[in-house]
């Protein structure tokens, strides 16, 4: 175990010129609720990481050392994780190495759901009525699950038209023009196949991206949401009263934190599934019917009606 960090003070340690050291006052709590006091800092070991040792009424907070916001094309290849790990395998990674973007930090997201909570309870109680957590967290957070749809919806249009387009497309270059004849036969030329297969494969390559954007942005937003939620719980739990408490007050605590947020973290990765996938079973009935005249994909159709529900 680490020792306790211990301030030095001048009956400590004599400066070496001989001359004593100023003893400086001791730090003070503010009286005010909600009002942030001064922290005492301590001064790190040897090979330990920096620590600050929190008063009562101060608030914990990323350091701004250990925060590091990432560029798109560092995000979009995970460059930021290719040191750490490097790090890792070589036993030499320390605390101060991990960093995160500062948006990511839980009282920046708790910050955020409180101000929309506080703006959704001020609107809806001077009409009368109930306030809507869950209109206080799509104003928190909407704008980033809306930026994980659009990924997905991205997601979506390069599968089918990689599918449909290009594949089809391909077939049709080298059959034969005596089976059947088409406009990418007829007249071939070597570098129409060319440019349709990196077509193709510019498609595949969006599709990775456009899912690896899409996971990460809603896990991202998953994790604010799930930090802002059991951030709000916490601090609500202070606040009871012992009656309160004894009457079952402590297993609900624990039941909203270890189920409810998580239930909602695992959901927001999950949620754009739930409303694109009938708009891509639409899609892929539409191309079925346009390309086998409409008789032939009546098969496929009853396939996606059967299937769609049961996912």
């Amino acid at each position: 175990m680490v020792p306790p960090l211990h301030r030095r003070t001048s009956k400590d340690t004599p400066r070496s010129d001989g001359k004593d050291m100023e003893t400086k006052p001791a730090l003070k709590p503010s009286l005010l609720a909600g009002q942030q006091s001064s922290t005492a800092e301590e001064a790190p070991l040897p090979g330990q990481p920096h620590s600050k040792q929190l008063l009562k009424y101060d608030q914990a907070r990323l350091p701004e050392e250990n925060k590091k916001d990432n560029a798109f094309i560092t995000r979009l290849f995970q460059g930021h994780m290719y040191p750490i790990i490097g790090k890792g395998l070589k036993n030499k990674l320390v605390q101060d190495d991990l960093t995160m973007p500062g948006d990511q930090a839980t009282e920046t997201s708790f910050d955020r759901f409180e101000r929309a909570w506080a703006n959704e309870c001020n609107s809806k109680r001077a009409k009368g009525q109930k306030p809507s957590l869950r209109r206080a967290l799509w104003r928190a957070f909407g704008l980033e699950v809306m930026v994980g749809g659009l990924w997905k919806m991205g997601w979506s249009i390069f599968v089918i038209l990689g599918a449909f387009y290009f594949v089809n497309t391909l077939v049709k270059f080298i059959e034969d023009p005596a089976v059947q004849a088409n406009m990418y036969n007829q007249n071939p030329l070597k570098e129409v196949g060319w440019v349709i297969s990196a077509m193709f494969f510019v498609d595949a390559v969006m599709v990775g991206i456009s899912l690896q954007r899409m996971a990460d942005s809603s896990v991202r937003t998953g994790i604010k949401l799930r930090s802002a939620l059991m951030s709000e719980i916490f601090r609500k739990t202070f606040r009871l009263s012992a009656q309160h408490t004894k009457s079952g007050g402590a297993g609900m605590v624990t039941s909203l934190v270890s189920t409810d947020c998580t239930r909602l973290y695992e959901g927001i990765q999950h949620m754009h599934n739930v409303w694109t996938t009938p708009l891509e079973a639409i899609a892929i009935i539409a191309l079925a019917l346009y390309l086998t005249s409409g008789i032939a994909a009546l098969p496929t159709l009853w396939i996606l009606i059967v299937v769609i529900p049961l996912q």
